[in-house]
Parts: C-alpha cells; structure tokens; sequence
C-alpha cells in the first residue's frame, strides 16, 4: 500500500468523531487547533479575499473564519480525506 493510501486510510478512520476528540477541553488541543488559527489571522481581514485551505481536514480554519467574519469571503478545501472533509461545514461545491 502506498504512503499516500495509508495516510488516506488513517484520517478516514478518524473522521466521524475527529471534532469530538480534539476539543478545547484538552489544553494541548486547544492550542493546536484553536489559538494558532487566532494568531495566524490575527488583524487580517478576510472579507472579500478567496482562501484555498490545503489539508483542510475537518474544516477548522473555515469554521473559525466563520466566527469571527461574515461569509464573506470565497473559501476552498481540499484534503486527501473525503470522509474529513465530508465532516466539515464547508459547502459541498468548495
């Protein structure tokens, strides 16, 4: 099996209770998945910008972008994990 099926495999294993298990409740996780994306779009606006998002898992980056801006921005996602993906808020057609 290739690397690239493997790793395919092991997040599409994950998925259906992949936000579950990370949550803020765990203070490495909240860190990871939360205050980094905070510090990364900290005094950046995204309204009217498109953003391509690679590795876009469960869709952290587009949730949080939610919160904090209107829709308005024009979001993309990929990752190697249908089933991740398939788990996120993000539209189908992105």
């Amino acid at each position: 099996m290739k690397q690239q099926e493997q790793v395919k495999d092991f997040f599409d294993g994950h998925a259906p209770n992949y936000k579950q298990k990370y949550t803020k409740q765990d203070t490495y996780y909240d860190y990871f998945f939360y205050e980094r994306l905070a510090a990364a779009t900290q005094n950046i606006s995204f309204a009217q910008k498109s953003i391509l998002d690679i590795g876009t898992g469960t869709g952290a980056l587009y949730d949080y972008l939610c919160q904090i801006e209107p829709a308005d921005f024009e979001f993309v996602g990929t990752d190697i994990s249908p089933k991740m993906i398939a788990q996120s808020q993000i539209p189908p057609q992105n």
